[in-house]
């Protein structure tokens, strides 16, 4: 019986040198492949977290700023408040005028 075990055994065993290199060069072949994709993937999940704190650091921007005064309005109030303050400053003048021919 243990005769028998071993010669199946050894029958089992019989890999010819052709098949050995192919299946070692499809062995290595996955291997590299599979670094591969694995290094390329690490590059996107770096990448989508760079962009993931991009759009937080614009969305957190976007929210601080969103009450803050355009530049341009900013310029126009300045002239608008201007105006308004030469306005009542003429307003004045012409009351005192005013005031000054009753008396």
């Amino acid at each position: 019986m243990v005769k028998k075990f071993t010669k199946h055994v050894q029958e089992g065993l019989r890999i010819t040198v052709k098949d050995l290199v192919a299946f070692t060069v499809v062995v290595s072949s996955a291997s590299i492949i599979y670094s591969h994709l694995e290094n390329r993937l690490s590059i996107v999940e770096m990448m989508d977290k760079s962009q993931s704190q991009k759009i937080e650091y614009l969305s957190l921007e976007l929210y601080e700023n969103q009450d803050k005064p355009i530049s341009v309005d900013y310029v126009q109030d300045t002239r608008l408040k201007q105006l308004e303050k030469q306005m009542n400053e003429l307003l004045r003048r012409s009351y005192e005028a005013r005031q000054e021919v009753k008396d």
